[in-house]
């Protein structure tokens, strides 16, 4: 059964009551508990490939790409036009949209051989080290900040391009809990009642 076959009805009026719609009632949500989402033995974790769509997984996985919306609820994904990982091709087109043609390879922020982020030369940290004049900020353990400049000294900041940051928040997606097939039935089954109660 499609997933907002699932949905319970809801009669719906936009006049005062002089006609009645049957609209399907999207507003409900349920989540996977706590107990289910720590157990690790109902899932297993798979890299999404570039392209592949909720329908492609769950087909792959499940032999029904209906069942896709137990990838979604298994990852707390509720919009999967942005949490879910695009292509390399519409990951492309929307930095384009995001940043403009001309920008998507300009700097949006520096990390240090760490991977610490200094966004706009601002570096929070306790302790560090420049190789050019940069502002920086110092935050003590009180949350006391105060600015310096420093010369010179060996920081190594590395830029990350704006495409490379949308790149690098598209991959961190790709990583997901399938929940095992021997568990799907009871999960559709309970998903079911509980959406239509």
């Amino acid at each position: 059964m499609a997933y907002f076959q699932k949905f319970s009805p809801l009669y719906y009026t936009l006049d005062d009551g002089n006609t009645v719609q049957i609209v399907t009632d999207v507003l409900k949500r349920i989540v996977l508990s706590k107990e289910l989402r720590d157990n690790t033995s109902v899932y297993d974790l798979y890299d999404i490939k570039d392209g592949e769509t909720p329908e492609i997984v769950a087909n792959k996985v499940y032999g029904d790409p209906q069942l896709h919306w137990v990838l979604l609820i298994a990852n707390d994904i509720i919009d999967p036009r942005f949490d879910w990982p695009m292509s390399y091709y519409n990951l492309l087109q929307y930095c384009i949209a995001k940043y403009g043609e001309n920008q998507i390879y300009n700097h949006h922020h520096y990390v240090n051989s760490s991977n610490f982020i200094t966004p706009d030369g601002r570096l929070l940290e306790n302790e560090s080290t420049f190789s050019s004049i940069v502002p920086i900020v110092f935050q003590s353990s009180d949350g006391v900040e105060s600015d310096l400049l420093l010369e010179n000294a060996d920081l190594n900041l590395i830029p990350v391009t704006n495409f490379d940051y949308e790149n690098e928040l598209n991959e961190s997606k790709r990583l997901i809990r399938i929940i095992k097939p021997a568990v799907v039935s009871e999960i559709d089954s309970l998903f079911t009642t509980l959406i239509n109660t």
